[in-house]
């Protein structure tokens, strides 16, 4: 190696420094800039802020994590599993965003780490039960279903009377 190529190595790290401690490895920007990956002769694919915001795509993240791409944009999170169970996050170039698995799971939503709702494969929606039978089935010790209905008088051809009659307190006046 010539005293040229010994200066160019020099002066690469000193603006930025690879280092090991332990059995960590680091490589940080010394300057207060960020720091950008690339690959495919792309300039910039992955940027750490010095903010510590992450963009993906994007090289100005305004959040923990942003990903971005001009068409549709996509976070995948898969499992080890024999038959994988994907989760997807997604923003589609038609207007619309979206959760939802992209294999042949259901999808729980929960709340203090305890699943309160359950979409399954067939479409059936659970409210309390992680295995609904029925399309929609709400399930508990007080289980109890409120429609407000201001300006509609009818479910689907079934008069508010006709319902306030057969399940009274079902429909709260509006």
């Amino acid at each position: 190696m010539n005293n040229q190529e010994m200066n160019q190595q020099d002066m690469v790290r000193e603006m930025i420094r690879i280092n090991k401690s332990g059995t960590n490895a680091f490589i940080y920007n010394r300057d207060s800039g960020d720091l950008r990956l690339g690959s495919n002769n792309q300039s910039s694919m992955v940027s750490i802020k010095s903010t510590g915001n992450v963009g993906i795509g994007t090289n100005s993240p305004t959040v923990n994590l942003q990903v971005y791409d001009a068409s549709s944009s996509q976070i995948k999170i898969t499992n080890g599993l024999a038959t994988p169970v994907d989760l997807q996050l997604f923003a589609s170039s038609s207007s619309y965003a979206g959760i939802g698995t992209a294999s042949n799971h259901r999808l729980a939503f929960r709340t203090n780490n305890t699943e309160k709702v359950t979409i399954l494969t067939n479409g059936n929606l659970g409210i309390g039960t992680s295995s609904p039978t029925q399309l929609l089935d709400v399930t508990g010790a007080d289980a109890e279903i409120v429609i407000n209905m201001v300006s509609k008088k009818s479910i689907k051809g079934i008069s508010k009377s006709v319902v306030q009659e057969a399940y009274p307190g079902l429909i709260q006046k509006g």
